[in-house]
């Protein structure tokens, strides 16, 4: 299986943090069904930059999956907006829904966080690997400038190009992400996001050695590969080799994702934080 076949199918098993818009207020995106072909397919055609950033990937995959979609049409994608020759900002996804008959702008996030529980509310736990973005925050943008910014006058201006109006579209978010939680709550439900995105634990390194046994083999994949199965890998390595590649990133202040192959054939993902 190749690479790009595995990002693709990583992405599309990543299931929607929310899935009901109880706390966001947004309706969840959710992408319509394809075929293990159909994943060929795209894999076969898309051409990608090799350091492309994870973000950038998932955008790709998700306009060729509604592309090849019988339920979907792609209308336009990463319009940008400006005014004055300054862009305002960008409107991730317009689709067509075939099967509801209705248009709808999608703003995309795939994210990957771990859960503090040092931190004061159950929404600001949501924490990106290396501390530097949030859930909470992510959200705030998306509800105060992205879903707004179909209202503005220069979104309105290139509508009428595609001879739409912004009052005819619905917008919603489709929030895939990856969740990391202490290994003391592993039996602990969290509240308001999909349980189903918890991916595996996060450890900082002394815990993460205490808890290695000698004989796993373990991964560290490039951040574009997060979304794989560890299942697929074929190269590991083993805890001392590791340890050098986790401490050399703890000194650029990242927190790697470690893969980890057990000898009873189950896998796991981790993060290891700097922090």
């Amino acid at each position: 299986m190749s690479r790009v076949i595995q990002q693709i199918l990583g992405f599309l098993k990543t299931p929607s943090l929310f899935i009901t818009c109880s706390f966001t207020g947004i309706t969840s995106f959710h992408l319509p069904f394809i075929t293990n072909e159909e994943v060929e397919g795209i894999a076969n055609r898309i051409s990608l930059p090799t350091k492309l950033v994870m973000g950038k990937r998932m955008e790709h995959f998700f306009k060729d999956v509604i592309s090849m979609s019988s339920q979907t049409n792609l209308i336009a994608h990463n319009i940008q907006l400006h005014c004055n020759k300054i862009t305002v900002g960008e409107l991730d996804f317009l689709v067509e829904d075939i099967n509801q008959n209705k248009i709808v702008h999608v703003e995309l996030m795939y994210k990957i966080y771990v859960y503090d529980p040092e931190l004061p509310t159950e929404m600001e736990r949501w924490i990106g690997p290396n501390r530097k973005d949030s859930l909470i925050e992510k959200l705030e943008k998306v509800k105060k400038h992205q879903l707004p910014l179909l209202y503005s006058s220069v979104a309105k201006e290139h509508l009428k190009t595609l001879q739409i109006s912004a009052e005819n579209i619905e917008q919603q978010i489709c929030y895939k992400a990856k969740l990391f939680i202490p290994k003391h709550l592993s039996e602990h439900h969290f509240p308001e996001v999909n349980n189903k995105c918890i991916a595996g634990f996060w450890y900082d390194l002394p815990h993460f050695k205490e808890v290695m046994h000698s004989d796993y083999k373990f991964y560290a994949p490039e951040k574009q590969d997060w979304p794989s199965d560890p299942a697929n890998n074929s190269v590991w390595m083993t805890y001392s080799e590791i340890n050098k590649q986790i401490q050399a990133m703890h000194l650029q202040k990242k927190s790697p994702l470690i893969w980890i192959s057990k000898q009873t054939g189950e896998f796991e993902s981790a993060i290891v934080v700097w922090w």
